[in-house]
């Protein structure tokens, strides 16, 4: 009777901590040769995925490199720093206080628009980011010593006042520009340790928005490029190293490791690849990155449900420029158009076809659940496409 009481106890012991293990997972793909995987165009998909084009007004002479969607409102920054050039030796154009930087609001609904706030100074602000509650953004003052500062505004508090919250002399970094992103109470970036001195030289820090704190994260990291956001989607952080073969220069990389962390039910997912890596991405169905900025036809796809990884093929939709994850879709922004990539179907359509009066963009994760790209801009007005998952399809 000892002795199988004693096995049982065992038996309970290796149950618990297998459990345990299955939140933190290693998956070692290094050895796996690529196969370029093909996908058919389909036009079911367009019945998934909402695309409306939004339009929002700019002042006059104002030029808008940063803004933010959540669900019916945008958010932007609008400067005149190009206005106010001497681009043709003609003598620059006098500033006034109409002149000075500001953040923006637009109602989609009833086209109204904002002041939310105005720089004391012809100053660049951008990186804009919001979860509905707070809108943040990076902005550069040329009056002061510092190279980047974040900036807070509330907005559900009436009369709310812009306050900085925290800004470069607060790190130990090297960057001078971070690209901020909202997760759950925290703001999350990259910074930089000495490049000469570090194998992997990025750090991840978070700041605290209830405990005003910054702690550093995770260090021991690489970026493809340094103005790549920290991805954020569905409680899921990604994060990625990368290695030179051995006797490789340091920077001549050739395999990776991402790291996938559950935020909000814990535990980690490790994967190692056999591909350079760039930009990856991750939410609650796949993990997608690409291999270099040099390299536009492929994209890696890891499956969390069938374990396999796979690399797709983007020739026939004419490479990407960016891409972002939408629930179980991949959308992808190419110089054509904007596509859509059903992996468990390996099916693919066009959702947008830019021609003459739309083109390519950057990619962004909305707080909202949707991707958001701007595919426009002129004196007036700047437009952006705005694409989310029809669930009821």
């Amino acid at each position: 009777m000892g002795k199988r009481y004693i096995a049982l106890i065992l038996m309970f012991i290796v149950s618990i901590a297998g459990c345990g293990s299955r939140d933190d997972s290693l998956f070692d793909f290094r050895e796996q040769k690529k196969e370029m995987v093909s996908y058919t165009e389909s036009d079911h998909l367009k019945e998934q995925v909402c695309l409306g084009i939004i339009d929002v007004p700019i002042p006059e002479h104002a030029y808008v490199s940063s803004w933010a969607v959540y669900d019916d409102m945008v958010y932007y920054e609008a400067d005149y720093i190009d206005y106010l050039t001497d681009h043709e030796g003609k003598g620059a154009i006098e500033p006034t206080a109409e002149h000075r930087t500001k953040v923006m609001s637009y109602d989609m609904h009833s086209g109204e628009t904002k002041i939310l706030y105005q720089a004391e100074d012809i100053i660049a602000i951008t990186d804009l980011c919001t979860d509905g509650k707070i809108l943040i953004w990076e902005e550069y003052p040329r009056l002061e010593n510092v190279s980047w500062r974040i900036k807070m505004l509330s907005l559900t508090e009436k009369d709310s006042v812009a306050e900085t919250i925290f800004s470069d002399g607060d790190t130990e970094g090297e960057l001078w520009d971070i690209i901020p992103n909202l997760g759950e109470q925290k703001i999350y970036w990259y910074d930089q340790d000495d490049l000469e001195t570090n194998e992997h030289p990025i750090k991840l820090y978070s700041y605290d928005i209830i405990k005003k704190e910054i702690k550093l994260e995770k260090e021991g990291l690489d970026l493809a490029s340094p103005y790549e956001q920290i991805s954020i989607i569905d409680g899921k952080i990604c994060t990625y190293e990368m290695y030179a073969p051995d006797g490789a220069k340091q920077r001549n990389f050739k395999t990776g490791s991402i790291y996938i962390e559950d935020r909000e039910k814990g535990g980690k997912i490790t994967l190692l690849t056999p591909s350079k890596i760039m930009y990856p991405l991750a939410n609650d169905k796949f993990c997608i990155w690409g291999e270099s900025y040099e390299s536009d036809d492929e994209l890696w796809l890891y499956d969390y449900q069938s374990g396999q990884l796979e690399c797709i093929s983007l020739e026939e939709i004419g490479g990407e420029f960016a891409y972002m994850l939408l629930d179980d879709l991949i959308i992808v922004s190419t110089r054509n158009g904007i596509w859509c990539i059903e992996p468990e179907t390996q099916t693919y359509t066009n959702l947008l076809l830019f021609g003459e009066e739309y083109c390519y963009g950057h990619i962004w994760h909305a707080l909202d659940g949707s991707a958001c790209m701007q595919i426009d801009s002129s004196e007036e007005k700047i437009s952006i496409a705005k694409m989310y998952k029809d669930h009821r399809s």
